[in-house]
């Protein structure tokens, strides 16, 4: 009996280590700023106005456009921040950001072929010792490029945080 009990507890104090160490609180250092993405997606013959929410690290200068950095219809919002990382978010699902094309490139990716619109797309790499990363989660897609390790860390963070929560907004 007594080797029962003491299983039980050495399980549930495994269990609760293991959900404090993993839990992703473990980022309550960095202070976060909570994005409301608005873009026009196209759906069908449509074009259709959708809401995302996304927390990125504080300390970056939004950056919104369109056609500037798409080249297109397509909105592309950068978070550019002093150690020169840049997050973005963009509705271009097809082709992603400018700014990770000649990394794509490099690992042999020019544009993106999906089967199915809800279809998660990861590609990442490093250049000169800082990381990139190009997320397309549905109609969506995810970056971020020149990320120290910290920085990385971070955006990984939001973009976890992001899929977790399909986005969704709520009060934060």
């Amino acid at each position: 009996m007594k080797t029962i009990k003491f299983v039980k507890y050495f399980l549930l104090i495994l269990m609760t280590s293991t959900i404090l160490y993993c839990h992703p609180t473990k980022n309550r250092s960095t202070e976060w700023n909570t994005l409301k993405y608005k873009a026009d997606f196209v759906d069908g013959s449509n074009m259709i106005k959708k809401e995302y929410c996304i927390r990125v690290p504080k300390g970056g200068k939004v950056l919104k456009e369109t056609s500037l950095f798409t080249g297109d219809f397509h909105t592309e919002w950068r978070i550019l921040y002093p150690d020169s990382s840049i997050f973005y978010i963009n509705n271009n699902e097809w082709s992603g950001s400018v700014l990770n094309y000649p990394n794509r490139l490099k690992i042999g990716i020019s544009g993106y072929t999906k089967k199915h619109l809800s279809d998660t797309l990861i590609h990442s790499g490093s250049v000169n010792g800082l990381s990139w990363k190009e997320c397309v989660i549905g109609d969506i897609v995810l970056g971020y490029v020149e990320a120290s390790s910290s920085r990385k860390e971070q955006f990984d963070f939001s973009i976890e945080e992001f899929i977790n929560t399909k986005g969704k907004c709520k009060n934060r």
